[in-house]
């Protein structure tokens, strides 16, 4: 499907937009007393114990590919556009004007925070499922999913989100990456 110049711009924009806030938010939470989560730390493990082999690449695939191939789909279209759908017919009322919309959003944008805050060592190890400590990354990937649910919103189109959640974990990755 090809996106219009318009969309697509905006899309591009957006991206970098977001990525300077999340950037931001995170120096922010961290000056505020919010613990870091160290992906640095994370980004070296994974080096180390994959090297640059096919089970790297494929982790690399599943960040870039599969994460806005699937995320969005669930988190935009099934938990916000849906039920936002239900609360407010008229889809080009702003967030701002359909104050249950906005809800949605948030509700949606606090489970793709949560998603991503799951200690996946402690499900490897075999001690169960266990929720990581508050940290900056779960209040800048609420913002993210937040931000996600706007464009989604301002373009009605699920392509524009998955092509910025593409662009920011491309970006995030070449940062972390990087810098490690």
């Amino acid at each position: 499907m090809k996106l219009p110049e318009s969309k697509l711009k905006l899309t591009l924009v957006f991206t970098v937009v977001v990525l300077v806030v999340a950037i931001g938010l995170c120096k922010l939470c961290q000056w505020c007393g919010l613990p870091e989560q160290n992906q640095i730390q994370t980004v070296r493990a994974l080096k180390e114990m994959l090297g640059w082999n096919r089970e790297f690449l494929n982790a690399l695939a599943q960040v870039l590919i599969m994460a806005p191939l699937m995320e969005e789909p669930l988190f935009r279209s099934l938990l916000f556009r849906l039920p936002a759908r239900l609360v407010c017919k008229d889809e080009s009322r702003s967030m701002i004007d359909a104050p249950w919309v906005l809800v949605i959003a948030i509700v949606s944008s606090v489970l793709f925070s949560m998603a991503h805050n799951i200690d996946m060592a402690s499900i490897a190890a075999g001690r169960g499922f266990a929720m990581l400590p508050l940290s900056d990354a779960f209040v800048s990937l609420f913002v993210l999913g937040f931000s996600w649910c706007w464009l989604y919103r301002r373009t009605r189109s699920i392509w524009c989100s998955m092509l910025s959640h593409f662009l920011f974990n491309l970006i995030n990755l070449i940062l972390l990456f990087s810098f490690s």
